[in-house]
């Protein structure tokens, strides 16, 4: 009698997982939709008077596929005094997102590189600037 009242429950659970993954015949995983423009910010370690401002564009975005590309403006900001010190901006190049949200991405150039995750419309990470001399590095959030 047990049995009867877990039956449609197994079914179901059952039916579920006949849907199949990526081999084509079934449902499959989307990679996360990223398309957008992003309010960006991102600290420097070591250098708390310093914060990087501005915005990230992602397009040619693909639901079916890992690659995505872009542009970038962001301005050096002096927090004690709240003025832009500089501006830059450039392509978005080598950018990936995997299907478990991991994503990243340049500036340009690999030396420029991010490396974080995709929740919802935030990403959050780490970026690294290989200096001739020194590396910068600290976290990074991206709003959509």
């Amino acid at each position: 009698m047990a049995l009867k009242r877990w039956t449609p429950l197994l079914a179901a659970v059952l039916a579920a997982a006949a849907c199949g993954g990526d081999d084509g015949t079934g449902v499959t995983a989307s990679f996360p939709e990223i398309a957008g423009e992003y309010d960006y910010a991102a600290q420097v370690e070591g250098a708390p008077e310093a914060e990087f401002v501005g915005t990230l564009e992602i397009f040619d975005v693909s639901r079916n596929d890992a690659e995505f590309t872009g542009n970038w403006t962001i301005y050096l900001v002096d927090t004690t005094t709240g003025d832009s010190v500089a501006g830059y901006t450039g392509p978005i190049s080598s950018g990936t997102v995997q299907k478990n949200r991991s994503i990243e991405f340049d500036f340009g150039t690999p030396d420029y590189h991010h490396s974080g995750t995709v929740e919802g419309s935030t990403i959050t990470g780490t970026w690294v600037l290989q200096g001739e001399t020194t590396d910068f590095t600290g976290p990074f959030t991206a709003q959509r």
